[in-house]
Formats: C-alpha cells, structure tokens, sequence
C-alpha cells in the first residue's frame, strides 16, 4: 500500500505531523492558506496547496492519500474540509481530526481521557465537538472513536490533542 497523507491545515501541528511522516518514508501533500507559504513548503518537498475553505480542492490536488489529517478549526459553519470536500475523503482508507482538551470542559485540574464526556464550555471547543459528531463525518465512515494522543490535564487553554476517527473499508 502506497503510504500518501494529505493534511489539511498545514500549520504548526499539521506541519509537524508533515515532518515525522515524511521521517518516515511517506508521501505528505496538505492545505496551506497562501501561495507563498505554498511555494516554501513545495520546496521543501511537501505538495503544498491554497485552501480558503470556500471551495473544493481539485481532484487532482487531493490525489490518492491512504490516510487524512484535518487540523483546520471549525467556525461558525463548521469544518472547512469536510463541508467542502466531503465527496474526496470517502478516497482515504483513514481519516484523522485534531481536537482540543477544550471538547472536555474546564475539569479544575483533573485528569480527563478518552472516556470522559465532553462538555465544552467556550464557542471555538463547542465547533470543534460539532464537528467530531458522527453527522460531521463522510457517509462511508464508522463512528468517531475517541482516542487521545496520551491522557492530558484538562484546562481549557490546552494546546491541542489527537482525536482519531478511524474508516470502516
């Protein structure tokens, strides 16, 4: 099997996530929101391309990735990727979705997993659980299965944390 990630939100995290795959042998393309920053991951050896979230990606620019990583947040009208390029996703054999310790809700310093229902309390964690709902995901995928990077402390100003919605094929 061709290993190919397609990430969308080629930021920080998505960046880095770019960097260990292609350590790892893989074929990385993604998203980025300007053509320079596009050009400069280009030359770095990522296929880079422009991505606003108005429109789809071309069929030709999302390819034929094995696996799929969205870092982008939401807003008001949901996650990007999937309200515009919901019919390419169903091409993966894996799609992935960072999240925020945030979807849990301020738990004054208590360990929180997995497990722990979410109850966010601030605007940009309750778009990021709207869009992890099964509702949100592709016609062709299972149920969302949460499963975190590692157990982390639950403080609403946490940096991000895995959310993993593994396909069915």
């Amino acid at each position: 099997m061709t290993r190919r990630l397609f990430i969308f939100g080629l930021g920080f995290s998505g960046l880095e996530i770019a960097k260990l795959a292609r350590a790892d042998g893989w074929t990385v393309a993604g998203t980025c929101t300007t053509e320079e920053k596009a050009r400069r991951l280009r030359e770095a050896g990522i296929e880079a391309h422009r991505f606003d979230g108005t429109a789809a990606l071309s069929s030709d620019a999302f390819g034929e990735p094995s696996h799929v990583v969205c870092t982008i947040a939401p807003g008001s009208e949901g996650d990007p990727a999937l309200r515009t390029c919901r019919a390419l996703l169903g091409r993966a054999g894996w799609l992935g979705y960072l999240s925020t310790t945030g979807v849990y809700g301020d738990h004054e310093g208590g360990w929180v997993d997995e497990t722990t229902a979410p109850l966010p309390t601030q605007p940009r964690s309750q778009q990021r659980l709207a869009a992890e709902q099964p509702a949100a995901a592709p016609s062709t995928a299972s149920e969302p299965a949460r499963r975190s990077a590692s157990t982390s402390r639950a403080r609403s100003s946490r940096a991000s944390t895995s959310r993993i919605s593994p396909r069915a094929r």
